[in-house]
């Protein structure tokens, strides 16, 4: 969405509600996830010189510094994320005799990513990475500055098979919109 205000962020949210209750993500099992995530991260690679260079124009960085140190960063938390959907499970928390204390990993629903101007796909990665990970639906709010790499990596989500309501994107100015 290109402007960015509250009607625009309402229908967002409004999506990604939707999209989380019918469980197209949300419900999808941990392995259905994995593989989804997988895909996304080998796109981010296959990508990795277009998407530095998105950075490069959008936040006036050295292409040599998001070539070599932004780009693999953002894939590793990706594959990292990825990898850890199938292996991290729920804790049996101490109690008493009489009671039993369940730690579960579990999504809470809609989660807004606001991303700060600087290592924009970085700080895209370690938002929304862990939080699509657990089956959270996902809104990008990425610094008006610097939203080109984060519209392609979404680009790159869906054609690795994320659900268009699971993950979105509001631009704009944030609190200084109309």
């Amino acid at each position: 969405m290109a402007d960015g205000n509250a009607q625009d962020v309402e229908v967002a949210v409004k999506v990604a509600r939707e999209t989380f209750e019918t469980g197209t993500w949300s419900k999808l099992s941990p392995s259905e996830r994995k593989k989804v995530m997988i895909r996304w991260a080998q796109l981010l690679e296959k990508h990795s010189e277009e998407l530095a260079a998105l950075d490069c124009v959008d936040a006036g960085k050295p292409i040599t510094e998001c070539l070599n140190t932004d780009m693999p960063a953002t894939i590793d938390t990706f594959y990292w994320y990825a990898e850890a959907i199938d292996k991290v499970f729920g804790k049996v928390a101490p109690t008493g005799k009489d009671a039993l204390g369940l730690i579960v990993t579990e999504p809470i629903g809609v989660v807004g990513a606001v991303l700060p101007w600087n290592f924009p796909a970085q700080m895209f990665a370690w938002k929304v990475a862990p939080a699509l990970a657990v089956g959270n639906s996902v809104i990008v709010k990425p610094a008006e500055l610097t939203s080109l790499s984060a519209y392609r990596m979404i680009e790159l989500a869906y054609e690795a098979g994320v659900p268009k309501g699971a993950l979105s994107l509001v631009c704009g100015l944030g609190g200084k919109s109309r």
